[in-house]
């Protein structure tokens, strides 16, 4: 008797704003996959360009896809958007100035197959201006399979060894609702405080060893414009881990302290050299970290595996002379603002 194999559907949803001169290539990488059985979701959110008449003409050339045009609300209001539409048993997002391999369904499907996984992850490719080889991810650093089972997942991306981008993942459903996954409204930092959450409902992930996503780094994304208000919502992602964290076993709770203070030291470094004129909203955020430090001092003392640079940065950020030096560096660059803007 021959075993019928099942093709489950897969949701590809597109968050789409403002990148006329990607589009056609990132949705040709989508429409040409090895794997058939797709639902294309591309969610146009208020482009002003010609983004919203190229997803329809897409429309009526491919009958997979199905366009949600809507008010500019963001990215998280657009990924939420696609994900009420879809039916599909997986979710994969695409960012809409990139591209994908015409195998990345396949191969994902295949391997959730294979090994049960509720999530399937693969490596990228940084593609565009001045990208050098030695600033690929550390995420990229495998050559075989890898295997995580229950809190596993979790780990991995508290110790930062795998990023969290949401485009970095295909999904089963099934985690998304039993967790409640939304992209939060309103702040940068999504893919943050949003990946998370996924790896601890995963309950069994893989990592393919494959180049199947290719990310454009370029002028003006979010990425590479950063702010200090993309920082200030950086710290409120991180909080939020550490916080959900503590829920976890031990091992858990310390790769996430390790974590908060390695994320930290970032966002109080980043926070001072992207003042960009907001010297108000810097201190807000400095004061978050100062507080969210304080909050878990204990836990992060005990901890006894914290390497060299971790604990110079940590006592660093807890040394009442460093905070006054900040404060007062603050303070200067507040006067010169002003002197500036008068």
């Amino acid at each position: 008797m021959t075993e019928t194999i099942h093709y489950p559907l897969v949701s590809v949803v597109v968050p789409i704003y403002m990148v006329e001169q990607y589009l056609d290539q990132c949705i040709e990488s989508i429409v040409d996959q090895e794997y058939k059985n797709l639902e294309i979701i591309l969610v146009d959110d208020g482009s002003t360009d010609s983004c919203p008449s190229r997803c329809d003409r897409w429309a009526h050339k491919d009958q997979r896809i199905s366009v949600i045009h809507q008010d500019n609300r963001g990215l998280s209001a657009a990924r939420n958007a696609g994900l009420r539409r879809a039916n599909g048993e997986f979710i994969l997002f695409v960012d809409s100035d990139d591209w994908i391999d015409q195998r990345l369904v396949s191969g994902c499907i295949d391997a959730a197959r294979q090994y049960h996984a509720g999530v399937v992850g693969y490596k990228y490719q940084i593609v565009g201006r001045r990208v050098r080889p030695e600033k690929q991810s550390e995420h990229n650093a495998f050559e075989a399979i890898q295997s995580f089972e229950g809190d596993q997942a979790l780990k991995a991306i508290l110790d930062l060894r795998v990023d969290d981008f949401a485009w970095a993942y295909m999904v089963r459903r099934r985690i998304v609702d039993e967790n409640h996954i939304q992209f939060p409204m309103g702040r940068s930092m999504e893919d943050v405080a949003t990946t998370y959450r996924i790896f601890a409902g995963a309950g069994h992930m893989v990592r393919l060893p494959n180049v199947y996503y290719f990310y454009r780094r370029r002028s003006g994304s979010i990425l590479d414009t950063q702010s200090v208000d993309m920082v200030g919502d950086y710290v409120t992602a991180e909080s939020e881990i550490v916080h959900f964290s503590m829920e976890y076993p031990q091992p858990i709770r310390e790769s996430a302290l390790r974590r908060l203070v390695k994320t930290m030291w970032w966002c109080n470094r980043t926070t001072v050299q992207k003042r960009c004129g907001k010297p108000e909203r810097t201190g807000e955020i400095l004061t978050q970290i100062n507080v969210l430090l304080d909050d878990f001092q204990e836990r992060i003392d005990h901890i006894h595996n914290l390497s060299r640079k971790e604990y110079i940065q940590y006592h660093l950020m807890r040394t009442p002379r460093v905070r006054r030096f900040t404060r007062q560096l603050l303070a200067l660059l507040t006067a010169v603002h002003l002197i500036k803007t008068n």
